[in-house]
């Protein structure tokens, strides 16, 4: 991973830090877990106060706002920040539609994430598990190479 990606997650990690209840999502969570794929942006997960609080600490760094959207099968507080050229967007109360109904994925990640070690510092992840069934659930053809390789991943986990 890039030294830059590295330097952003450490300077929203000490900025963050027991401030708001947040985790790291999308591919730079996975990255940080061992799955070889290109993380693009950082995605970071909180509740709807959460979105607010820490576009409020970090808002330095806000090229948009948070606001609420909803698209067909996702709907989510959102804004965006950049630091450092890397765009990291801020998602509160993410929710998925699933079997018809809208299941608040970010209650259960927050509450059972892990945790990735970069140098002194524990950067709160979501789970793998939580990645594939998200992943399986959106049925997007842009994910069927992450779903093999966290699907890999688990299996030497075991």
């Amino acid at each position: 991973m890039e030294k830059d990606f590295l330097s952003v997650l450490k300077i929203i990690h000490k900025k963050l830090d027991k401030k708001v209840k947040w985790i790291v999502s999308g591919s730079t969570s996975l990255f940080l877990q061992g799955i070889k794929l290109k993380a693009s942006d950082i995605d970071i997960m909180t509740t709807k106060e959460g979105a607010f609080k820490i576009c409020e600490i970090l808002k330095d760094y806000e090229i948009k706002p948070i606001k609420f959207g909803k698209t067909k099968n996702i709907s989510s507080y959102w804004g965006q920040l950049k630091i450092k050229n890397i765009k990291i967007d801020v998602m509160g109360e993410f929710s998925e539609r699933i079997g018809g109904k809208w299941v608040n994925v970010s209650k259960q990640r927050l509450k059972s994430h892990g945790f990735v070690k970069l140098g002194n510092i524990k950067i709160p992840v979501s789970k793998l598990e939580h990645h594939l069934k998200s992943y399986k659930i959106m049925r997007r053809k842009k994910d069927i190479e992450k779903i093999k390789k966290i699907e890999e991943k688990l299996k030497m986990k075991k």
